[in-house]
């Protein structure tokens, strides 16, 4: 399987009718209220739980998630169980592909086997919470300028009003922002959520902490390619060793 975004032929999924329901506001609020519980993993971290510990059970809960993927993708039978548990929840994309818990819990693997614990907690709080506030501002954010737009062009074809000027047309680039929920007010929530943690979680110097949430911010607005939780652990946990290894270079 591979994420959104990828490449090669798949065989067809199991017979079974995808729920035809938007991820409207309030379930997105509910799909990033789970996400922001995984935030725990990363405070437990800092606190001091041990890597020993921490590493298999990470890499124990993916060996489980991708079973429950692989047999939602053979059995009609698994993958209706799984939507009607997760359905309501699931963006578009992964109804066809892996689901986002899953990169969660991969990308939370990754950071805990590959990164200094620091750097892994801040890229971890990254994903749960930074991720988070930018999709629920965005989201806000998209929904108000789409409301604002709406009603100026309904305001601009009443013949009544002759002062209203024409509203300007939306472009097809704008268009898809407004659609993904990708906004800068979700980009900057995303920067001060990241900066937050760096500071008060991950106790990172505040160059540091700049850095990972300026990564953080910059891997999470663009749609592809990977998932998100991916790109925005590998951005942060990258920015920060070449930012170490930059300011240790200089250091006399």
């Amino acid at each position: 399987m591979t994420a959104a975004g990828g490449g090669g032929s798949r065989p067809p999924l199991p017979d079974v009718p995808l729920p035809d329901v938007p991820l409207t506001l309030r379930r997105e609020l509910a799909r990033k209220a789970l996400h922001v519980t995984s935030a725990v993993v990363p405070v437990a971290y800092a606190a001091g739980a041990p890597r020993a510990v921490l590493l298999p059970l990470l890499v124990a809960l993916v060996v489980v998630a991708a079973a429950v993927e692989l047999a939602r993708w053979r059995s009609a039978r698994a993958r209706e169980r799984f939507l009607r548990a997760t359905g309501l929840l699931l963006r578009a994309h992964e109804h066809q592909r892996l689901s986002g818990a899953t990169w969660l819990l991969a990308s939370f693997a990754l950071a805990v086997a590959l990164y200094p614990r620091s750097v892994a907690v801040a890229a971890m709080w990254g994903v749960a919470v930074g991720d988070a506030s930018a999709a629920v501002v965005g989201r806000l954010a998209a929904r108000r300028r789409a409301r604002r737009t709406d009603a100026a062009r309904r305001a601009a074809t009443m013949p009544h009003i002759s002062d209203v000027a024409p509203a300007p047309a939306v472009t097809p680039a704008e268009l898809a922002v407004v659609r993904a929920g990708k906004t800068f007010a979700g980009s900057a929530a995303c920067f001060v959520a990241t900066l937050a943690g760096g500071l008060a979680v991950a106790r990172l110097a505040a160059g540091e902490s700049v850095v990972a949430a300026l990564a953080g911010a910059l891997a999470e607005r663009p749609a592809r390619p990977f998932d998100d939780n991916v790109r925005i652990v590998a951005a942060i946990g990258v920015a920060v060793l070449l930012y170490r290894l930059i300011i240790s270079a200089a250091t006399p």
